[in-house]
C-alpha cells in the first residue's frame, strides 16, 4: 500500500472531526466529549479510570473532559464509596436530556459522510473500517 492511503485516512479523520466539531459546538461541546457522554448513557456512574480504559483515552485527558462537562452542567463527579480517591462520573438531568440532540448531530454528520452510498455500500464500508480498526488495535 502506498503513502496515499495514509494521507487519505488522515484527511478523512480530519474532515469528519471538523464536521463533528461544527455539529457539536452548537450544543456547547467539543469533539471527544460526546464519547464520554455516550459511555455514560450506556452505563452511568463509571470511574474516570474505567472511562479512560474503555475509550482508549489517557486518564488526564478524560479528567479534563469531565471537568469541562461538569462546568457546563452535563455531569457531576462524586467520590467512590469506600475509596475517596476514585472519582465516579454521573450524568445530570441535563446530561440525560441532551442525548437526543447529540445523537441527532452525530447522525447528521454520518449522513453527510455517507451521502451517495447505498445502504449495502455503507454497511460494507463500516464493516471494513471496523476490521481495519481491530487489526490496528489488537495485540500481534
Amino acid at each position: 500500500m502506498s503513502d496515499d492511503l495514509s494521507l487519505l485516512f488522515a484527511n478523512l479523520c480530519k474532515a469528519y472531526r471538523n464536521q463533528l466539531d461544527i455539529a457539536l459546538s452548537q450544543h456547547g461541546l467539543y469533539v471527544g466529549q460526546e464519547m464520554i457522554l455516550r459511555a455514560l448513557w450506556e452505563e452511568d456512574g463509571q470511574s474516570q479510570a474505567r472511562l479512560a480504559a474503555r475509550l482508549r483515552i489517557e486518564p488526564p485527558t478524560v479528567s479534563k473532559m469531565v471537568r469541562r462537562l461538569a462546568r457546563i452542567g452535563l455531569v457531576t463527579q462524586r467520590a467512590a464509596l469506600g475509596d475517596a480517591r476514585a472519582r465516579h462520573v454521573w450524568l445530570t438531568e441535563r446530561g440525560h436530556a441532551i442525548r437526543p440532540a447529540i445523537e441527532a448531530a452525530c447522525q447528521a454528520v454520518a449522513k453527510q459522510a455517507f451521502a451517495g452510498l447505498t445502504a449495502d455500500e455503507t454497511a460494507t464500508l463500516v464493516a471494513a473500517i471496523q476490521r481495519v480498526y481491530r487489526n490496528l488495535t489488537s495485540a500481534p
